[in-house]
């Protein structure tokens, strides 16, 4: 994985896939290891270790609490632990994929009466979507330090009635059921994934979409392209796990993203899936990259020129609630 990250960053960061030796964090107390993960590209340093289980009283740092209109009869609530890990705030295809949802814009998905779960859940607002939408039961499902910002999130809107959070690792889920995982007997009606297609997940993700899926669980899954080993990944591996694939290109305001739907194939053949009209973008994945840069410079020019055709107006937003945790 190292090598094929290194590769599209032109070797940059050679080196930083190295684990550091363990060291004495003065502020938390306790030894923990410092390493690094990749993100669409990017280094990013982690820090594991038993200071940080469990999310908070671990983190020391910024909290903030936030709402998002995305189209129910109350706006979504959720925290945000900007300091903490790049799971835990909110990424544009979770809002994208809520407010499909709440819209009806995704082809033959209804959670009402459901059991559904979402995977690099977060935040959750997908899942927490699903829960105001009359789903009988959600899980939110992430790392075992995103559990309590999940659970913050699912109290905040009042529904822990049908949504619970749970712990689940990618890592550990080859050869798994979601019964084995501790996530109940009872299979699951839909998977929701949110940005959670990343080149240097490939066989953790997988193995955690076979984990929970039966032959008649529907993926439900929110992709924003980010770089083009993310698109060869979502090509080459995870749709051609699947059967019946749909897609729908899902926009609001500025912000877009294709959200599939499918079932997981067991079986021995496995074909890329064709899409009309936008089959090109398999053959040259890096279309809707250069696509969307266009259309974003065109609605930037745009609005440019709205401001600089009106006169200047003062606008004002309501700020987000903020406070500083230390334990």
């Amino acid at each position: 994985r190292l090598g094929r990250a290194m590769g599209a960053c032109q070797s940059c960061f050679a080196g930083l896939g190295r684990e550091a030796p363990a060291v004495q964090n003065t502020k938390l107390g306790g030894n923990s290891t410092q390493g690094y993960t990749w993100h669409g590209g990017i280094p990013v340093m982690v820090t594991h270790g038993d200071t940080n289980l469990g999310g908070l009283p671990g983190y020391i740092g910024l909290v903030e609490r936030k709402s998002v209109d995305v189209g129910l009869k109350e706006p979504l609530k959720y925290e945000e632990w900007s300091a903490f890990r790049i799971g835990s705030t909110l990424w544009p295809s979770g809002a994208l994929l809520a407010r499909a949802l709440a819209a009806g814009a995704v082809k033959g998905v209804d959670v009402v009466g459901k059991r559904c779960a979402e995977v690099g859940a977060g935040v959750g607002l997908p899942g927490l979507a699903a829960g105001v939408l009359g789903a009988r039961e959600v899980v939110l499902t992430d790392r075992n330090d995103l559990v309590e910002l999940m659970e913050k999130c699912i109290e905040s809107n009042g529904l822990s009635g049908n949504v619970k959070a749970a712990e689940l690792d990618w890592a550990v889920t080859e050869n798994q059921t979601s019964s084995s995982l501790g996530l109940g007997e009872e299979p699951f009606d839909y998977v929701f994934g949110a940005d959670v297609v990343y080149m240097e997940e490939q066989e953790p993700l997988l193995d955690c979409l076979r984990a929970l899926m039966t032959a008649n669980t529907v993926l439900v899954l929110a992709y924003r392209e980010r770089t083009y080993s993310d698109r060869e990944y979502l090509n080459s591996r995870i749709l051609p796990r699947l059967t019946g694939v749909e897609r729908v290109l899902y926009e609001y305001d500025d912000s877009r993203c294709e959200i599939y739907t499918g079932k997981i194939n067991r079986g021995s053949t496995m074909e890329v899936p064709k899409f009309a009209p936008w089959a090109k973008v398999f053959a040259n994945p890096k279309t809707t990259m250069l696509e969307d840069l266009k259309a974003q410079k065109a609605k930037e020019a745009a609005q440019k020129a709205k401001e600089q055709a009106e006169p200047a107006q003062i606008r004002t937003a309501q700020p987000s609630v903020t406070e500083m945790h230390f334990w």
